[in-house]
Order: C-alpha cells, then sequence, then structure tokens
C-alpha cells in the first residue's frame, strides 16, 4: 500500500490498483504517461494488488472499493477478451469464489457479497467477472463493457476511474461518477492528451452500473 487515509469505516473509498502507478509514470510508444495523482483526492486510501485480504476486507465493510487495472483468463483467449479473475499476490477472486493463499493451503471465501459499491474498471469486466460477485439488495456493480474486442487502454481504465473517485468524493452520487468515467472513455477515442494516442475503438466501450435484479 502506498498511500493511506484514515476514514470513518463505511464512508470510505478503497482503490486497488493492478498497474503501473507504483512508478512515476510508465512509457508506452516511447511517450511518457504520468498516472493520475490519486494523492490528490481526500477520504481515498489507494492499495497494490500484493495482499487480497485488505480487498475482502473492503469489499464487506467499506462503502465503494475500486479495482482497476489487469484482469485475467484461465487460458489465452480467442477473439474478444472476456475478463473472469482479479489477481493478488496471496489470493484471486474467480468464477469459484475468494481464494486466499494460506500456510496451511488455499482457503476459499467463497463469492464475495456487495453491498456497498464495487466497481471494476478493467478490460471487459462485464461478461464475465462480474459474475464472481454476489449482489446484495444495497449492493451495485461498475463494470466495463470493454467495446467490440472486450478491451480498454490501462492507462485509459486507470484515468477513468480517477474520474469516477473523484466526482464520488465531490458529490458522493454514483450518477454522476460514472458519467465522469465515461467521458474519459469517450475522449479517449480521439486522444487524451498526454493518457492515449486516439483509438476509434475505445468509443465503442461502455462504464454501466449492474445492481440486483428484484
Amino acid at each position: 500500500m502506498y498511500s493511506v487515509t484514515h476514514t470513518k469505516k463505511r464512508r470510505a473509498i478503497n482503490v486497488f490498483l493492478n498497474t503501473s502507478s507504483a512508478l512515476p509514470a510508465q512509457t508506452i510508444d516511447r511517450v511518457t504517461v504520468p498516472p493520475p495523482n490519486w494523492a490528490r483526492l481526500r477520504d481515498v486510501n489507494v492499495f497494490g494488488v500484493d495482499k487480497i485480504a485488505p480487498f475482502a476486507q473492503s469489499v464487506d465493510n467499506a462503502n465503494t472499493t475500486v479495482y482497476v487495472g489487469h484482469s485475467s483468463v484461465p487460458t489465452e483467449s480467442v477473439g474478444r477478451y472476456v475478463g473472469q479473475m482479479l489477481d493478488f499476490d496471496d489470493g484471486q477472486v474467480n468464477w469459484m469464489g475468494m481464494f486466499m493463499v494460506t500456510s496451511e493451503g488455499d482457503f476459499n471465501s467463497g463469492k464475495p457479497e456487495v453491498n456497498g459499491i464495487l466497481a471494476l474498471f478493467t478490460c471487459n469486466s462485464k461478461d464475465s467477472l462480474s459474475n464472481d460477485f454476489q449482489l446484495g439488495s444495497s449492493g451495485a456493480l461498475i463494470v466495463s463493457t470493454g467495446g467490440s474486442d472486450g478491451l480498454t487502454n490501462l492507462g485509459v481504465l486507470e484515468h477513468a476511474a480517477f474520474a469516477f473517485v473523484a466526482a464520488l468524493t465531490d458529490g458522493n452520487n454514483l450518477e454522476n461518477a460514472v458519467a465522469a468515467a465515461q467521458r474519459v472513455i469517450d475522449q479517449s477515442a480521439t486522444g487524451i492528451p498526454g493518457v492515449s494516442r486516439p483509438d476509434p475503438m475505445q468509443s465503442e466501450d461502455r462504464i454501466e452500473v449492474i445492481r440486483k435484479e428484484k
């Protein structure tokens, strides 16, 4: 974890980064791309993915949990990408539940139940990855469709997640936060200065909200 802000338990926003943001910048096509400045946001805790326990605790207790970066698949995908798993250094979330590696072996605590907000800013987190979680009556999953190829630029995903979290800290309105993230995705089709080159395919990507069917 590289930045911590102490907040009230239920109001906290916890962000888990499986990206290059632990570095000052990443180089893409010989262009230096600075990550968002997460330290600017108040009441936001930022973690890496070295431990799965803080993620599990956040999904259980925090008002908002945000996972940003790479998802994975059990085998190399053919055609449209469909993210299926979230990887941590000592565990994984997949379609069978949440696995934690312990000294006594792998422990499966079952599918995590979401009663707050869980935002999955990964490539195509909608089609399969969203099913790795159980939605409670008050829960909301925020997912990315990935467009026709299922893929979204990693830098764009992180900046979209940053816009989402910034909007939540500003007004705590989920609809406005989703709209802020979508604006970043839309801008990426023509290129975001200092973040990404133009990619018309990204115009097909959508940030959506999934709630439990009544």
